[in-house]
């Protein structure tokens, strides 16, 4: 019998006798809006191809979307159908419709979250009442932590019901304003709400209107909470649940965010939904050959181009036909009047786009796009230029920070009825732009490797904070912050002690 080397025997002992204590990991994914979900689904199939036995809640407010999950590496997905009045409530479409016509003010932005906060109130409500589907297929695996974003916080309840404290905390998005209170890691006083559209910094004239975005996200948060913490029983509030959190991975890279204070419990994983391009199929392909300069047109997909006002729209064909030399793929997910009227010339409408292969084609010469991160971080990932036209939620604050950051230029969403400036926008961004051009080169470097780097670094942290740790540290022990509302509350009253003293001092003065 011939012996192993001692080269082979390390080789072997290296990649394949490294020891590695699975886990079992209950992950909650809403499945709601898209790169919700797939940055979320991402993040259970690593856990999954990595060995660990991971169980998702697939608590299902949109049917029309896949989960995206890998069931060759999942052990089981416990699937909660969905709620008829979560059915009723999407079926009119009014919140994407209000995406497209809202104002980025803050009582606007309260509006429109909470219509999101009571459908993902109702969905939670009708999971709790399928307790035999779901707990009792649950309460019996014992679970090492649980994975959720905090955006949908009915992850928070089944977490406690099943007696599970050790969680991570994922963003899709960068920082969420209850979060960083809940938590004790930073003041709403320096941090921008993720809802407003402030960057890197909050001008002093800005503090009040940036204190009510938070305010605005509170109250997202709360229109479930008080209602879902009886229902769960829960021995404290949600928020304070939280801080028994041990970790929070965020999609953002420090390059293309705002630069903020951190906490070592907190990391960056931008990049780690990446997706591995594809060939162009022959219609790009002979597209690409008729033009030399190719634009993309998206707006996402909670936002479809076929809800945008018609004033939109028709400023965006207009402006686009004065450009004969290039052609505009647009992202319109239906047929209509619209796209009937509009098929010749220079605009190509499809209701898919392979958004990640045509980006990484380098053919695209400029991206028009709502500036979600996932998008924008693909974006900057291919080295391609971004239009961005921000139209809700994190977007606006994504747009300015990319523009202090000197990576895009933007379009504010109620320009798109202003010809003359949609196409000033345009030839700006397709222009000669060399500062422009070394910052994304920069930036697109950077983000080469992210999508190993992020997982390794998600896998490693993770691994050495549960693996034989009965204990984790957590954010129990962190400041316990003043609230956005207390802190109005406070700087309201001093505004008015302040106003009264000085009409009493007025009216004394000249009056009597």
């Amino acid at each position: 019998m011939q012996l192993l080397t001692l080269p082979t025997l390390i080789f072997i002992f290296l990649n394949y006798g490294t020891p590695c204590l699975s886990l079992r990991i209950l992950v909650y994914s809403p499945r709601m809006i898209p790169s919700h979900v797939a940055f979320v689904a991402n993040i259970a199939n690593l856990l999954g191809q990595r060995g660990h036995n991971v169980v998702v809640v697939d608590n299902v407010l949109r049917s029309d979307i896949s989960n995206k999950l890998d069931l060759k590496v999942i052990e089981k997905v416990v699937k909660v159908e969905t709620s008829a009045n979560v059915a009723k409530l999407l079926a009119d479409q009014s919140i994407p419709i209000n995406f497209w016509s809202m104002r980025n003010e803050p009582e606007e932005q309260k509006k429109v979250m909470k219509q999101l906060g009571i459908i993902f109130l109702e969905q939670c409500k009708y999971l709790v009442s399928k307790e035999e589907t779901v707990f009792n297929e649950l309460k019996h695996l014992e679970f090492d932590f649980g994975i959720h974003e905090v955006f949908d916080i009915c992850g928070i309840g089944i977490f406690e019901k099943l007696g599970i404290r050790k969680s991570v905390i994922l963003s899709s998005t960068g920082m969420r304003d209850i979060v960083n209170e809940a938590l004790g890691i930073s003041s709403q006083l320096q941090d921008a709400s993720i809802l407003s559209d402030y960057g890197n910094s909050i001008p002093f004239y800005g503090i009040r209107r940036n204190l009510k975005f938070h305010s605005a996200w509170r109250n997202f948060f709360e229109v479930q909470s008080k209602t879902l913490e009886p229902l769960f029983e829960t021995t404290s509030s949600f928020e304070n649940l939280l801080r028994f959190s041990n970790l929070m991975f965020l999609n953002t890279h420090e390059l293309a965010d705002a630069h903020r204070p951190w906490s070592r419990r907190v990391h960056e994983i931008g990049g780690i939904s990446f997706k591995f391009p594809m060939p162009l199929k022959n219609e790009y392909i002979n597209l690409f050959n008729k033009y030399n300069s190719i634009i993309l047109v998206s707006f996402g997909t909670t936002t479809p181009s076929f809800l945008m006002p018609e004033k939109y729209k028709n400023t965006l064909i207009n402006t686009f036909q004065r450009f004969p030399d290039f052609l505009f793929i647009w992202k319109y997910e239906k047929d209509d009047e619209f796209t009937q009227k509009n098929k010749k010339g220079n605009v190509v409408f499809k209701k898919f786009l392979p958004q990640v292969d045509l980006l990484e084609s380098r053919k695209i010469k400029l991206f028009i796009t709502h500036g979600g991160q996932n998008s924008l971080l693909e974006t900057f990932h291919s080295n391609t230029r971004t239009l961005i036209t921000p139209l809700f939620g994190d977007q606006h604050r994504n747009a300015q920070i990319a523009l202090e950051n000197g990576l895009s230029h933007v379009l504010l969403k109620d320009q798109l009825a202003n010809e003359e400036l949609v196409y000033a926008a345009i030839k700006q961004g397709t222009e000669s732009n060399k500062k422009l051009d070394d910052n994304l080169l920069k930036l697109s470097s950077n983000l080469k490797n992210a999508k190993q780097t992020s997982e390794n670094l998600f896998l490693d942290t993770v691994e050495s904070t549960y693996t034989d740790n009965l204990s984790p540290l957590n954010f129990e022990f962190y400041p316990k912050l003043y609230s956005s509302d207390q802190i109005l509350l406070y700087l309201d009253s001093i505004a008015m002690f302040t106003l009264t003293l000085l009409t009493m001092i007025l009216i004394r003065k000249f009056l009597l």
